[in-house]
């Protein structure tokens, strides 16, 4: 009933993540950026995919990475994402089995990272 996406990452600015008072424009929560880390659902329906939108628009598996700090005079950082993903809204939401995600993060210059497609999973 849980899932795992490990993503890794690399980030040459060294700004990563958002502190808990990020919260004023463009961080506010009534703006896309509220969240750093995006997370799409897709699912496969004959040989295509098909984005899910799911019918509460207040859900979402979106989060706020936490703000990442580099020490020393090389602020480039490097490391993992590990997300765990309650498996059961997906149940319901696939009346397939077979799913995909996509997944980019959003750092405080507002960069957006590459998008990143994992291969077809199933429930």
């Amino acid at each position: 009933d849980k899932g795992y996406l490990i993503l890794n990452f690399t980030d040459g600015d060294g700004d990563i993540g958002l502190a808990q008072e990020d919260t004023f424009p463009p961080f506010d929560d009534a703006s896309k950026y509220y969240y750093n880390f995006f997370l799409k659902f897709f699912e496969k329906v004959g040989d295509s995919l098909v984005e899910v939108i799911f019918p509460d628009t207040n859900f979402t598996f979106n989060g706020r990475i936490p703000r990442l700090e580099a020490s020393g005079v090389n602020k480039a950082l490097q490391g993992e994402i590990e997300l765990k993903i309650d498996l059961l809204p997906l149940h319901f939401a696939f009346p397939n089995d077979t799913f995909a995600i996509e997944t980019f993060i959003v750092d405080r210059a507002l960069h957006e990272s590459n998008k990143i497609l994992t291969p077809d999973l199933a429930l």
